[in-house]
């Protein structure tokens, strides 16, 4: 899914990928008057300007330090779900 994604590099990608997709998430989910922020992953993706494995390894490193949840929505059911290493 995210292979397919084409994305442009911000002028300066930052030093630590993590922290600034951190930073992105709060940023936008303040933006979110209630509720959580959901967004898919390959639309993150191309928000972020960054290189899609760069993106999916930081937000795999989110859920498993659990700053962020990540869920599969079908047909009407939530599940978490794990990001593959």
């Amino acid at each position: 899914m995210l292979d397919d994604l084409e994305v442009t590099s911000p002028a300066e990608p930052p030093a630590d990928v993590t922290d600034y997709l951190a930073r992105e998430i709060r940023t936008d989910a303040a933006k979110v008057p209630a509720g959580p922020l959901i967004v898919t992953i390959a639309a993150f993706v191309k928000g972020s300007h960054l290189p899609a494995e760069a993106v999916r390894r930081a937000l795999g490193e989110l859920r498993k330090s659990g700053r962020i949840s990540c869920y599969r929505y079908f047909r009407g059911q939530q599940t978490e779900i794990d990001l593959p290493d």
